[in-house]
This record gives structure tokens, sequence and C-alpha cells, in this order.
């Protein structure tokens, strides 16, 4: 084959397999959307709150190791201190919740992330309800700082490094925080449908992000 017949050839398949560029038509139809998947970034303090949990400002602090601390938009829903000085456990429990709302475009399983700030060891958990699911308790040892949890999926009596998946169908769903305790506060829920994708710092929602 002659060089200018292989030229020719290589320029019309690289042409046909490419999208068109500005003001082109036709060859960018050959090429499917890619997937990018879901990425749903939920705001807590624009759920329906019930008292005791409220809407707070957070002030923004600073961490001795972890640096500057802040709240996405500088607000959170949190647990006043002496929310539940009146709990007993089942027989009277604690009052409050924040429910949020979000619509999934497949059924599949997703990924749920809540992002928090604990006090101490007495104010680091809420109880989390996915549509109308069994409680999934949401607490760990790291206080003072905001962060995203993971919460794991569970072989057997032991908890498996995997993130839990919640299998959703497509269209609208539900995802309510309890109170449990005081100084327990909730930023951000992150929702995915991909197992390796893990929220870092404050997210933004994928539609508000620069191009």
């Amino acid at each position: 084959m002659r060089f200018a017949d292989c030229v020719l050839r290589v320029s019309f398949l690289f042409a046909a397999l490419s999208p068109a560029g500005c003001g082109g038509e036709g060859h960018g139809d050959l090429l499917p959307a890619l997937d990018q998947g879901a990425k749903i970034v939920l705001e807590a303090e624009q759920g329906e709150v019930t008292p005791a949990m409220r809407v707070e400002d957070f002030v923004p602090r600073r961490h001795p190791k972890r640096g500057l601390q802040q709240a996405s938009g500088g607000k959170c829903v949190s647990v006043p201190k002496g929310a539940n000085t009146d709990a007993n456990g089942e027989k009277i429990p604690p009052k409050g919740k924040v429910v949020l709302t979000f619509s999934v475009p497949k059924r599949g399983k997703y990924y749920i992330y809540p992002r928090t700030w604990w006090k101490d060891g007495c104010g680091n958990s809420f109880k989390m309800v996915v549509d109308q699911r069994p409680p999934v308790v949401v607490e760990d040892g790291t206080y003072e700082v905001w962060h995203w949890i993971t919460l794991r999926s569970k072989k057997g009596t032991s908890q498996s490094r995997k993130p839990r998946p919640f299998p959703l169908k497509e269209g609208e769903h539900t995802v309510t925080f309890y109170n449990r305790e005081d100084h327990a506060r909730l930023d951000q829920v992150y929702v995915t449908d991909d197992p390796d994708d893990r929220p870092t710092d404050i997210m933004e929602a994928p539609d508000k992000k620069s191009p």
C-alpha cells in the first residue's frame, strides 16, 4: 500500500470516530455519551428539620492537627446541648430528625456517606434510616473535625472494608437522620452508585461545578 493511501485511510478512520468539533455536524453522534453515574450532594440544612435538631450557623474553628474546620455554606444541622436531658432510651426516645429527599436515575446499588462533626464520645452518633428500612447507627471516634463516615458492609460478625450498598429503585427516596446524642452535627450527605467514589472535604454538587 502506498504511503499516501495509508494516510488517507487513517485520517478517514479518525474522523469517523471523533466527535464533531466547533460547528461540526454528524460524526459526533457515532460516540455514545459516557455514563458518569450518580453523584448526589445533599445539604443537611436544606432538609426537613424537626426539633430538637436545628439548623446551626457553624462558626469556623481551627483544629491543632487538621486545620480550619468549616461547614458547607457555613451551615449544618445539629443537636444542641441539653436536647436529650429528658430522654430515657426506648421509654422516652430522643426527639428530632432531619429528612433529606433525593432521586436516583436508575435501579442499582448506592452508597451513602454522611459528613459529620462529633463533640466527644458522648456526642458521636446519629440513627440513619433509608426510606422505611431498619435503622443504621452512624458513629465513629473522630472528634472535633468534619469528616466523612463510610458505612461498612457486614460479613457474619465482622465488618468488611467495603462500603455498605443500599439497593434503590429508580426515582425518589429519603434518608433520615434521627437525634441520638447531644452535640452531634451533620453537614452534607453524598450519594453515589460507584463503590470506589469516596467523598473528600466539602463536596460540591456536580451541576454547580465550573466547566
